[in-house]
C-alpha cells in the first residue's frame, strides 16, 4: 500500500519546485504538509492551484513569516504584502536597524547557489549589498558586518576549505 500523506519543509519562492514535484508525486499521496521558516506568496498559490488540480490536500505552516517576490526568486523581509507577527519584525528591525531591514532584498538567497555554490551565494551578496548606502548608525555597523562576514567566508572558499 502506497504512502498518503507527505510530510516536507520547503523555502517556498516561485513554486518551480512544487511544479516539478507534482509532476512526478505518487497518486497514492492525499496530503501534503509543508513546513516553512519563510516562504512567499509567489509559490503558496501555486501549491494551493496544483494540489487542488491533483486532488491533494495541502497544509503549510509558516515559521516566520510568508513575504512576496517581485522577481520569482527573492523573498525581502519588508514588503507591503508581507505577513509576519510583530514581534519577529520587531526583532528584525532591533538586529539589522529600520534602514537595513527594509533594503534587504532576499532574507535567504538562492537555495541551490548557496548550498551548491557558495562561492557564487556570497560574491552575489558582496555584489548587491556593496552598493547600499545607509545612512541610520545600526544598519551601516549591521551591513560592514554582514560584508566583513562575507567577505571571510569567500576566502575561506577559495582556500578550498
Amino acid at each position: 500500500m502506497g504512502k498518503k500523506h507527505l510530510l516536507t519543509s520547503e523555502i517556498i519562492a516561485s513554486g518551480s519546485t512544487f511544479k516539478a514535484v507534482f509532476e512526478t508525486l505518487p497518486r497514492s499521496i492525499e496530503k501534503w504538509t509543508v513546513f516553512s521558516a519563510e516562504s512567499a506568496y509567489n509559490g503558496l498559490s501555486i501549491l494551493s492551484r496544483l494540489a487542488m488540480a491533483h486532488g491533494v490536500r495541502a497544509s503549510f505552516f509558516a515559521n516566520c513569516f510568508i513575504g512576496y517576490t517581485d522577481n520569482g526568486t527573492d523573498i525581502p523581509f519588508f514588503h507591503k504584502s508581507a505577513i509576519m507577527p510583530a514581534y519577529v519584525e520587531e526583532s528584525l528591525r532591533r538586529s539589522y536597524g529600520n534602514e537595513l531591514f527594509e533594503a534587504i532584498p532576499c532574507c535567504i538567497g538562492d537555495g541551490g547557489r548557496r548550498f551548491c555554490y557558495p562561492e557564487k551565494h556570497y560574491r552575489g551578496i558582496l555584489d548587491v549589498y556593496s552598493g547600499m548606502n545607509l545612512k541610520e548608525k545600526k544598519s551601516r555597523l549591521r551591513l560592514e558586518k554582514i560584508l566583513r562576514e562575507t567577505e571571510g567566508f569567500l576566502k575561506e572558499c577559495e582556500k578550498g576549505i
